[in-house]
């Protein structure tokens, strides 16, 4: 069965998704079958009964989801709990739209998120699914506005397509610009979603410019390894990092910068940022007559005082 056009998102949907027994008697459009561990409305969806769910999802972020949805109408909300020491705390989520017996999808949602901080964010989620194929339009969103209503003013959006491609297996892509001091550059990125390894994303800004490389774990930690020219930037500095990231929301970044075009090391940064932004750790700078071996500091402002013993305190922000 196709899913709806576009046209059709002011339209109340009929939700065609039943209970776990009844979606397992239909064939899937697609001939894989992830969504025993591929965290999508399907996966979801297969483990209510009579449009209620109340489980564990996959991973340890996140340590329960409850929520409906309605047979008639197509409606449905739910809200995920974080575990103790996330740096989030739930993400509530509510729209409409279709889930197919067969596993595809037309749905359209608004999730709103709220962290350790008290912050508030939300993003609006155009969902498509038909086969094996899909597409996921992210758009910045308020958390009181009516996902069906124009986006906000300014808003950023994005699309992402999808692929299954085995039973292990789910790949996503997106092109397109970002705006550096460069100007407009071509962003592309590629994502895998294994049922061993929760992400593996890689980015390409200006064809190479700037690269990224990141792995995520279903424990809620990650890897990322990043390397950017300095010269399309205005910058004399070639440099190339990598980074940690932990459950609560806290990362370490690790990062040298280079001459533009050598490998000659002029500086060196060691930082152990906490969820609010602040961080401490060291700096060294190679000045030509002499090093520095400096203690850092940053607050949750963005103030850098950087301690470096006999000679002086400086501000690095």
């Amino acid at each position: 069965m196709k899913a709806p056009s576009l046209a059709r998102l002011l339209l109340p949907f009929a939700l065609l998704a039943a209970c776990h027994d009844e979606t397992d008697e239909v064939p899937l459009s697609c001939a894989y079958d992830p969504h025993d561990w591929y965290d999508n409305a399907f996966y979801t969806f297969r483990r209510s009964s009579d449009g209620v769910f109340d489980f564990d999802p996959i991973g340890d972020e996140v340590v329960g989801r409850v929520g409906m949805y309605d047979l008639e109408t197509g409606d449905f909300d739910w809200t995920d709990t974080y575990a103790s020491g996330h740096f989030l705390v739930s993400l509530v989520g509510t729209g409409f739209g279709t889930i197919y017996e067969t596993g595809d999808l037309d749905l359209l949602t608004r999730n709103t998120t709220t962290d350790v901080l008290g912050e508030v964010t939300a993003n609006r989620y155009r969902v498509e699914r038909e086969g094996c194929s899909g597409t996921v339009k992210v758009t910045e969103w308020e958390p009181d506005l009516d996902p069906i209503r124009e986006p906000p003013v300014g808003a950023e959006e994005h699309e992402w397509t999808t692929q299954i491609v085995a039973d292990d297996e789910v790949h996503g892509h997106i092109e397109t610009t970002v705006d550096t001091r460069a100007g407009d550059l071509p962003y592309v990125a590629d994502a895998v979603y294994r049922e061993d390894v929760a992400a593996v994303v890689t980015a390409d800004i200006g064809d190479g410019i700037a690269t990224r490389t990141e792995t995520w774990q279903y424990d809620g930690t990650g890897v990322g390894t990043w390397a950017q020219q300095g010269e399309p930037f205005g910058s004399d500095y070639d440099v190339a990092g990598s980074d940690e990231y932990y459950f609560d929301g806290s990362w370490l970044t690790d990062y040298w910068g280079y001459e533009a075009g050598t490998q000659t090391a002029v500086y060196h940064w060691i930082l152990l940022y906490q969820y609010d932004g602040s961080a401490e750790g060291t700096f060294w700078y190679d000045y030509g007559s002499g090093e520095l071996d400096c203690d850092v500091t940053i607050t949750t402002d963005g103030e850098c005082t950087a301690d470096c013993g006999p000679d002086g305190i400086f501000d690095c922000s």
